[in-house]
């Protein structure tokens, strides 16, 4: 078995900000965020830790939701059906008259109608010229997000897996994948991990955050070295390989001819 104190002591600063949070959160988007680290960060830290026999890095490929150029947009401006229903309001307007109050384009404008009608949002009014309403269902909607509006905030701030989507991301899905560059898939590995039995006996231990990983100048002058401990180096650990260099193709041409002349 190995010494969790000692294994303790040769954490590196991202291993000790993310080791912690190992038991609560198990995507590494996740420990990002709440470790206030970068993902290549919080990636390296597992690799480390991996190498350790702290946790187990797995990967595997699956489908992912991501938003589109549109959606990018729209999660700040709001759907077009959500603009077009404040522009209408409670009035009977004219198509003109929408595209003009909401800024909408005429592609846009035409999707709105049919949309809000199959959902019992809008009403024509008959007379010399069409015009549109909302009705009660529709008015009611105004300044309510949708299904959809949520689901594209919550892509926002991450990208979904296809296979986890709950049964509202995926009524939200549905719809919205079928409409022009709102929502994308994309292909990607995703990585997951697992803490082995060491781990979880090491993330009970008390893990200094406050450690110095290198000397410096500025430490030794203020004295800091004698109230802080320095972090322990592993000096069996694994390391990448370095393998001999050569001269530039050129530059042995050159110290070639040198050599001919010298001999000479």
């Amino acid at each position: 078995m190995q010494d969790l104190k000692k294994t303790a002591n040769t954490l590196h600063s991202l291993e000790r900000k993310v080791l912690p949070l190992l038991e609560k959160y198990k995507d590494i988007q996740d420990l990002a965020k709440n470790s206030g680290l970068q993902e290549i960060e919080v990636n390296r830290a597992l690799q480390w830790m991996e190498a350790k026999g702290i946790v187990i890095l797995k990967s595997y490929e699956n489908k992912v939701v991501k938003l589109d150029k549109n959606g990018l947009k729209y999660v700040k401006t709001g759907l077009p059906e959500s603009i077009f229903s404040k522009a209408l309001g409670k009035k009977a307007m004219s198509l003109e008259d929408i595209k003009k109050n909401s800024g909408l384009s005429d592609e846009e404008t035409n999707v709105c109608v049919g949309l809000l009608k199959r959902k019992a949002m809008l009403d024509t009014v008959e007379g010399k010229n069409v015009r549109f309403k909302l009705n009660d269902n529709g008015i009611k909607s105004i300044g309510q997000k949708s299904v959809e509006e949520r689901f594209i905030e919550r892509l926002k701030i991450r990208d979904l897996e296809l296979g986890k989507l709950t049964p509202e991301d995926k009524f939200a899905y549905d719809n919205l994948i079928r409409r022009k560059d709102i929502i994308k898939i994309h292909d990607e590995k995703i990585k997951t991990f697992e803490l082995t039995d060491f781990g979880r006996e090491l993330i009970k231990i008390k893990i200094d955050t406050n450690i110095i990983e290198s000397l410096t100048h500025e430490i030794i002058v203020s004295d800091e070295w004698k109230k802080r401990n320095f972090r322990a180096y592993d000096i069996k650990a694994n390391v990448p390989k370095i393998t001999g260099g050569r001269f530039h193709p050129l530059q042995e041409t050159i110290n070639q001819v040198r050599r001919i002349f010298m001999d000479m």
